[in-house]
């Protein structure tokens, strides 16, 4: 039987002390890495869990296209503010388009605004604006408004759009939550007020293509009856 010195053991413990302290660094780190794992795992499920609440608070609507500058008024109806600083733009190829607003735009939160950009001309299919954190929130309907002048003032006129007719005796008629597309549309006319006069529009009907446009000027023109 064979018995080592203490000077020629030393190594050998050495070597197995090391083994151990390996083994219990190697197992620390899986226990930090599996640890941070589900951290991050967390962070990512609370990341998204408030961007789904803020695409379900802030409600986007596209008010008008003209000129190359796109108008959007923003709603948050959430508990927390909104810093928008990019309005995207899809065109009718899919073209996806970025445009800076000039500063950060924050919507405090139960507050509105409404955002102005400048964008290059032509047929849009899509809107939508951009935080600071990248949350991005699309402009899922627009409003269409059909304005009137020539008609007395409390003269009732009316405007089908769509297959709805609203009348009003006020200078304009408004549809909300009109999606993307291309509606027809009529006007009352000819307006008569009774006795020798009535007002005829002009356009009286058309086709407008929403987004792209949404907003329609009608004008009255007085008539008079010769006897």
């Amino acid at each position: 039987m064979y018995r080592l010195s203490k000077r020629a053991a030393a190594p050998i413990v050495a070597f197995l002390v090391a083994i151990i302290l390996l083994s219990s660094m190697s197992a620390s780190i899986m226990l930090v890495s599996e640890e941070y794992r589900r951290s991050a795992a967390g962070n990512v499920e609370q990341v998204e869990e408030v961007s789904e609440a803020l695409r379900e608070n802030v409600k986007v609507t596209l008010l008008s296209v003209s000129g190359g500058v796109v108008t959007l008024q923003i709603n948050n109806t959430g508990d927390v503010p909104v810093r928008l600083t990019k309005v995207l733009v899809k065109g009718d190829d899919d073209s996806l388009i970025t445009a800076c607003l000039p500063s950060p735009v924050e919507i405090p939160a139960g507050g509105s605004k409404t955002v102005t950009a400048t964008i290059p001309e032509g047929s849009i299919s899509s809107v939508g604006v951009m935080s600071e954190r990248g949350n991005i929130f699309v402009a899922s309907a627009s409003t269409v408004v059909f304005t009137q002048t020539g008609l007395p003032s409390g003269t009732e006129w009316s405007v089908t759009f769509n297959g709805e007719t609203k009348s009003t005796t006020g200078d304009s008629i408004i549809f909300e939550d009109v999606e993307p597309g291309t509606y027809g549309w009529s006007a009352s006319s000819p307006v008569n007020l009774g006795g020798d006069t009535r007002y005829v529009a002009s356009p009286s009907s058309g086709a407008i293509d929403v987004p792209n446009q949404t907003v329609v000027a009608i004008t009255y023109s007085a008539q008079y009856y010769l006897s």
